[in-house]
């Protein structure tokens, strides 16, 4: 009886460890909103398409934090309100949940970091519960080709 009481206990053990945490909601959420900055959606009717000289993902980051594309870029949800860009719109950006470029910031919280990849014609988000440890969440996006205005 024991036995089976020991090797029942050490099943369910392996088991619960054997599951991998999912990342939490909003985190995960953010990421998806770099996968939208990226698609041809956001990129054609930004101004980055008329700005744009090469197209590379490492320009595309650079103008996400400058002046111009941090004004387009997606609103913070309102609490309570769906994170999900409803009837057509853009997403809204988590709240909670700080953008940074090229690395993480160890002083901030949860936070997305955009990493361009020029080689690849990628960019790559990153998301992080604290600026310290790995990145807990990694998607690839590529980078839509802007359309000359």
């Amino acid at each position: 009886m024991k036995t089976r009481l020991l090797a029942a206990f050490i099943l369910a053990l392996l088991a619960a460890c054997s599951k991998s945490a999912a990342p939490p909601k909003d985190l995960a959420d953010a990421v998806a909103v770099v996968g939208y900055l990226a698609s041809p959606r956001f990129v054609n009717v930004s101004a980055y398409s008329a700005t744009a000289e090469k197209g590379t993902p490492s320009e595309f980051v650079s103008y996400l934090f400058s002046d111009l594309g941090a004004a387009e870029l997606p609103e913070p949800a309102r609490p309570g309100e769906p994170q999900g860009g409803g009837r057509g719109g853009p997403p809204s950006w988590p709240e909670g949940i700080a953008l940074r470029p090229h690395r993480p910031d160890p002083r901030l919280g949860k936070q997305v970091v955009i990493v361009p990849d020029d080689a690849r014609g990628l960019v790559v988000a990153e998301g992080y519960l604290d600026g310290k440890g790995a990145p807990l969440l990694r998607r690839e996006f590529e980078l839509a080709k802007p359309r000359k205005r």
